[in-house]
């Protein structure tokens, strides 16, 4: 398993931004322990293997191995999965109807097409 450096990293920022700099492909990491709580995956599309995505009305439906994204609203699947109503009723006021329109199905799709965890591999 490989390491990547803050200067590669770099490289890769300065690639996505204006061309310069190195395109760092990173396939197979393995996040399946990885904390990302602090991760914003609004608006994310994904590889459809570690990150996957749906859109279901105004909402985007990103999720990762554990995480599940729904609009700007970003939680453990398992918080998802043991949804309070009042919770839910306090992200929006369109989010009742949403959930209990889509919630379930979002569960299922979630069990029938989990993303997957990773090892962590630098392609040079």
């Amino acid at each position: 398993m490989a390491t990547l450096a803050v200067e590669q990293l770099q490289q890769h920022v300065d690639w996505l931004r204006n061309g310069d700099g190195k395109r760092i492909e990173v396939v197979g990491a393995n996040l399946s322990s990885a904390d990302l709580s602090g991760a914003n995956l609004s608006y994310a599309i994904g590889n459809m293997r570690e990150i996957k995505s749906a859109q279901f009305d105004q909402w985007a439906v990103t999720w990762s191995a554990d995480v599940l994204a729904i609009g700007c609203q970003q939680k453990p699947i398992e918080r998802w999965r043991n949804a309070d109503p009042r919770w839910i009723a306090a992200m929006d006021s369109g989010a009742t109807d949403w959930w209990s329109r889509y919630g379930a199905l979002v569960l299922q799709l979630i069990d029938a097409s989990p993303a997957t965890g990773v090892v962590l591999e630098v392609v040079a």
